[in-house]
């Protein structure tokens, strides 16, 4: 019993460590503009303004520094890990105010799209199934059928 009790007496300790740093928007946005070694900058795949190109929007998303810290350290998909020497938490935290500073970015971005391979065009086939289908040309110019 005594156990859980010093446990939950620790636990508002590493919630405030994690949210402790408050960051400086100006700071981060001197970071955003900062010209990167070997292509690595975040606007590279962010977008100038945070507003999402081929990587996700970060603006106005209400994102805070501990989603910002572990996004970059132990990333998904094709994003690059930063260690602590390309981004310390400070500068994570100036980069979590800075994009808390910006507006929402009013571009839809679906992220099915994004799974799919480029298409150059698009037509409704003609089935009688009860499904509608969609056929496109990929890049590599073969026809792909998808269901709806």
């Amino acid at each position: 019993m005594f156990r859980y009790f010093v446990a939950f007496l620790m636990l508002p300790l590493g919630q405030s460590v994690a949210f402790a740093q408050q960051g400086d928007a100006a700071a981060g946005k001197a970071y955003w503009d900062r010209a990167a070694p070997r292509a690595t900058a975040c606007r590279n795949c962010h977008g100038t303004n945070a507003e999402g190109a081929f990587g996700p929007d970060l603006a106005g998303r209400g994102l805070n520094v501990a989603h910002v810290i572990r996004a970059v350290r132990q990333p998904w998909g094709i994003m690059p890990a930063f260690v602590e020497s390309q981004m310390s938490d400070k500068d994570a935290a100036d980069l979590t105010a800075y994009f808390a500073s910006l507006p929402r970015s009013m571009r839809p971005v679906s992220g099915a799209s994004r799974s799919r391979p480029a298409l150059r065009t698009g037509r409704r086939s003609r089935s009688t199934s009860a499904a509608p289908s969609v056929t496109a040309l990929s890049s590599t110019g073969r026809a792909t059928t998808w269901a709806r």
